[in-house]
C-alpha cells in the first residue's frame, strides 16, 4: 500500500529528483573539462549523491540510521582509499591530482564523500531505479563516455587530471 502524500514527502521527492538531474548534468559536463572548472564537475559528481543519500536514507532508516551509515561510509571508504594510495590494494596504484580539491594525507576529501552516495546505492540495491534515476544516470554516463569523458581527478599521466579507464 503506497504511503500517503504529505507536503514533507512531496518536498523530499522533488529534492531527490532535482539531485538526480543535477548529478546527470555533472556527468555530462565532464566531456568539457577545459571549458568547465574541473572542481565544479567533481562537486557535481560527489555532493548530489551524498545529499540524495541523506534525504532518502533519512526517509528509509531515520535520521540516526542514516547518520551512522554516513559516518561508516566515510570511515570505511576513506580507509580503503588511503590504503590503496599507499599500497595499491584494493583499487590499484592511482593518484589524485589537485583538481579534486583539498586533501588529507593525499586523499581528496570529496572522494571520501563519494562513498556515501555509492554506499547507499549499493545498500539499496535499486534506490536509483526506484526514483527513475537509474536510466537518467545511465544515459548521462553513456553520453560522457561516448564523447571521451573520463574519471575526473584521477591521474592519467597527461596532466589534465582526467583519467581514462
Amino acid at each position: 500500500m503506497p504511503e500517503r502524500a504529505t507536503p514533507e514527502r512531496d518536498a523530499s521527492r522533488n529534492a531527490l529528483v532535482a539531485l538526480l538531474v543535477v548529478y546527470a548534468g555533472g556527468r555530462m559536463l565532464q566531456v568539457f573539462p577545459t571549458q568547465v572548472p574541473t572542481l565544479l564537475i567533481v562537486l557535481l559528481h560527489v555532493l548530489p549523491p551524498a545529499v540524495f543519500a541523506f534525504i532518502h536514507g533519512r526517509r528509509v532508516f531515520g535520521t540516526r540510521g542514516i547518520v551512522v551509515f554516513m559516518v561508516l561510509s566515510l570511515a570505511v571508504g576513506g580507509f580503503f582509499e588511503s590504503l590503496s594510495l599507499r599500497s595499491g590494494f584494493p583499487f590499484g596504484h592511482d593518484y589524485f591530482t589537485g583538481v579534486m580539491g583539498p586533501r588529507v594525507f593525499q586523499l581528496p576529501i570529496l572522494l571520501a564523500f563519494a562513498w556515501v552516495g555509492v554506499g547507499l546505492f549499493g545498500l539499496g540495491g535499486g534506490v536509483a531505479d526506484h526514483w527513475g534515476g537509474g536510466k537518467v544516470v545511465q544515459g548521462a554516463d553513456r553520453f560522457a563516455v561516448d564523447r571521451g569523458g573520463g574519471d575526473v581527478g584521477v591521474g592519467s599521466g597527461d596532466g589534465s587530471g582526467v583519467g581514462q579507464h
